[in-house]
């Protein structure tokens, strides 16, 4: 994980120092999920890069939670089995790889998404039962993103841009939706 942050910080570093029309930020987003837990907060690093006037690629690094329920079986000597329910708080670092059509009315953003399992932590259950080991299969999932957004500029540099977000990741059945706010810094005037 480490190796993936240090190749994309040095390709951010990379494109920012290229082109004059490469936007880098931050993102906070709103996701509601396919499981329980209903909205939940998520955050992340943005690069924004426009190869010709409409076309270009948006890409990052997101970080988003999903909530799990498993059941536990405890075999009780003399009472028989016994059934526990357990939450686990699943933890995720997505990157999207974009393509994004820029109109003066809405951007247009599609393309497939990378999710990767960071780690897990028991959240509910009951007191007396631990969950020592958890994982998921397959670990790495891909998916594929579609984005509704508009770049407010507030600066020469600076930008907002509020989105609207669609992202079922096919290897595990999960779909995420929601709303994201961009700050995004040109790294270069025009």
């Amino acid at each position: 994980m480490k190796k993936l942050l240090f190749f994309f910080t040095l390709i951010l570093i990379y494109v920012g120092s290229v082109d004059a029309q490469t936007k880098v930020g931050v993102m906070l987003n709103t996701e509601v999920a396919n499981d329980y837990l209903g909205v939940r907060p998520g955050a992340g690093l943005v690069i924004d890069h426009k190869v010709t006037r409409k076309g270009g690629i948006e890409s990052g690094l997101f970080y988003r939670t999903y909530r799990n329920s498993i059941s536990v079986y405890v075999e009780n000597p003399g009472i028989g089995r016994s059934i526990f329910f357990i939450e686990i708080g699943e933890s995720h670092m997505t990157i999207p790889i974009l393509y994004k059509f820029h109109t003066r009315i809405v951007n247009l953003s599609f393309g497939p998404t990378f999710d990767f399992f960071l780690g897990w932590k028991q959240k509910s259950g009951s007191p007396d039962i631990e969950v020592n080991e958890y994982s998921i299969d397959p670990n790495f999932g891909y998916g594929a993103m579609l984005k509704m957004s508009k770049s407010i500029q507030l600066s020469d540099f600076v930008s907002f841009e509020p989105d609207l977000r669609f992202n079922p990741v096919f290897t595990n059945g999960r779909v995420f939706g929601g709303v994201g706010l961009a700050f995004k810094y040109q790294t270069k005037k025009n």
